[in-house]
């Protein structure tokens, strides 16, 4: 299985506090504050997925002691965002400051941005960053390429952290195959791999398997949820999500092949779910018993 190595993305900022008199270190009480910035373009910056650094630092000049905060835009979670800090976080003097902003990895599969407000007083200046979930190229880091049953080529974002990651429960249907290499459930999991025996569960005529991603599913653009059935004849599977495993909610037949499914306007704006059930549909031409599936992946994933 993939493992996807990130690293730690820094943007650098270098600050000069100096004295606004020969006859002070520092502003007095009564003073408002002031910070002047040398190039306004250096505040707002964006990263690719794999970059280390900010395209430029951002120098300033305040004329007294300064605070900051963080906060991540259009979101409802906490307003100093756990992905983001700085250090120093503040300087209680004048003086010359190097402000350093780490990053976490960015697994949310969408572009993210936050606020830094550097305040001296009564006057600030705010530093927009922006941790894209890409690579320059476009792609999301160890992602999976491949084409399906329509000749679309389609992309796995993470690989394997978007494929099945687990095996709640699994009733297989009958007739079934008394094979051996194909009855294990957990043959599932993990990245689509090929019609290998050892790699594709059998799941029998009318059969059913309920998996856990370590992504949610989440509607995007086009297919949501690819189901990799292989072998000689071509069956469809009936594909359902959950957020509990209790309520299950019907989004479409994979029509057996590598085929998507698409839950747009069959789940509400903005569900997200993290449990499907794939069930082999009665009734279908096969010398086989059931559909052979390798692998079921989510191609819109978000991670929390």
């Amino acid at each position: 299985m993939n493992r996807i190595s990130f690293f730690r993305r820094t943007v650098v900022a270098v600050a000069t506090c100096l004295a606004v008199s020969t006859m002070f270190s520092g502003c007095s009480k009564d003073d408002d504050g002031t910070i002047t910035v040398a190039d306004s373009g250096a505040l707002t910056q964006e990263v690719y997925a794999d970059k280390t650094q900010g395209t430029s630092g951002v120098t300033f000049t305040t004329s007294d002691a300064w605070t900051s905060s963080i906060a991540e835009v259009a979101t409802t979670k906490a307003a100093s965002p756990a992905w983001i800090s700085i250090s120093p976080a503040s300087g209680n003097a004048a003086g010359d400051y190097t402000i350093v902003i780490t990053l976490s990895p960015n697994l949310s599969a969408v572009d993210r941005t936050a606020t830094i407000t550097i305040t001296c007083n009564g006057s600030t200046i705010t530093i927009s960053v922006t941790q894209k979930a890409t690579l320059e190229n476009g792609k999301f880091p160890d992602d999976i390429t491949f084409m399906d049953s329509r000749g679309n080529v389609v992309i796995i974002p993470y690989g394997a952290k978007s494929c099945v990651s687990k095996v709640i429960s699994f009733t297989h249907g009958e007739p079934w195959t008394s094979q051996a290499g194909w009855q294990d459930p957990e043959n599932i999991i993990g990245v689509p791999v090929g019609d290998v025996e050892g790699e594709v569960v059998t799941l029998g005529i009318g059969g059913e398997i309920v998996v856990e991603f370590d992504v949610y599913i989440t509607d995007g653009e086009g297919n949501d949820i690819y189901v990799f059935e292989v072998g000689p004849d071509v069956e469809a599977t009936k594909v359902e999500v959950s957020t509990d495993l209790k309520s299950w909610i019907y989004v479409g037949d994979a029509d057996g092949s590598i085929s998507g499914v698409d839950i747009t306007g069959k789940v509400p704006a903005g569900a997200k779910y993290r449990y499907a059930r794939i069930t082999d549909i009665k009734g279908q031409p096969s010398t086989w018993s059931g559909a052979d599936v390798d692998a079921v992946a989510v191609i819109h994933p978000v991670l929390e």
